[in-house]
């Protein structure tokens, strides 16, 4: 996950070997684009914000942007496919979907929108028939001599087309299986809003107070809802999303780590190297060495 491109249309194959390292690592994820899997074989069990999500074979499954995104079980024998699709091609895909146009625009907005209502939650995996899930494996199978990394370059326009194709076989499942919106609780709401108002401001706001301020909140009564939804408490997600923002700016390597402190916001570079190794056991600088 770590060599994935942000800024073009990707694909990459997994296998049990690749998420054992990952789960090993404790490796948490927050994409700017999309991600679309299929899980070709065996199941894996992974954590989207508070929930925890079971896929099986021949399921599509899709992680929306700004999601804190982890795996955290999975089966001895694994083959999964993602794709990453930046948000920017996403959203020139949908103005031009013609493929698209024909379904429900309920369904349309499963896969399109970015974040489901704030009083709902959208079903983010589908199992599939056999033939079906047939069908999208040789699309990405296509799919994969035409992006980054297997070319460089990438091809948008084919593989917009493929995608688009693999998106009607998927809204096509999703409108013969009639999936409803399931509502949330009010802690599930409460719980919900922290995680995107959190993935849009944890580099400037460290403090539950500005969270529980936004939501017309005490910190008190936010912490313990987040706490009863996640077994976490608010202000430990706060931390653990700004280490996956440092530590994926500290592996790009184009910022000091005085420069990493800044965008995050610490009021000196001391206090952010105090943050980081009470976190992680490490340092920046010692970070940034074990992953040169």
């Amino acid at each position: 996950m770590d060599n994935i491109d942000t800024r073009q249309i990707s694909l990459y194959e997994f296998d049990s070997h690749t998420v054992r390292q990952i789960l090993q690592s404790g490796r948490s994820f927050v994409l700017e684009g999309w991600l679309l899997g299929i899980c070709n074989a065996g199941s894996f069990d992974y954590m989207l914000n508070q929930e925890r999500r079971h896929v099986m074979p021949d399921t599509i499954f899709y992680v929306a942007p700004k999601q804190l995104f982890s795996v955290v079980d999975f089966a001895d024998v694994l083959s999964v496919t993602l794709i990453h699709i930046p948000s920017d091609m996403l959203s020139q895909m949908q103005s031009r979907a013609d493929m698209l146009t024909s379904f429900p625009q309920t369904y349309r907005d499963t896969l399109f929108n970015t974040l489901a209502r704030a009083d709902t939650l959208l079903a983010q995996d589908c199992p599939m028939p056999a033939s079906v899930c047939g069908e999208m494996r040789q699309l990405a199978a296509v799919l994969k001599n035409h992006v980054y990394p297997q070319s460089p370059q990438g091809n948008f326009l084919l593989a917009e087309s493929i995608l688009q194709a693999m998106l009607v076989l998927a809204m096509q499942t999703l409108t013969q299986r009639s999936q409803q919106l399931r509502p949330l609780s009010r802690q599930e709401q409460v719980t919900k809003s922290f995680f995107t108002s959190l993935m849009r401001h944890h580099k400037e706001r460290h403090d539950i107070a500005f969270y529980a301020n936004e939501m017309c909140l005490t910190p008190k009564y936010l912490s313990a809802v987040v706490r009863s939804v996640t077994g976490i408490p608010a202000q430990e997600w706060i931390a653990r999303v700004l280490v996956i923002s440092a530590k994926r700016m500290l592996r790009a390597k184009s910022l000091s780590v005085a420069q990493v402190a800044d965008v995050l916001h610490f009021s000196s570079s001391s206090s952010f190297i105090r943050f980081f190794r009470s976190h992680t056991g490490l340092t920046p600088h010692e970070f940034r060495s074990s992953h040169s």
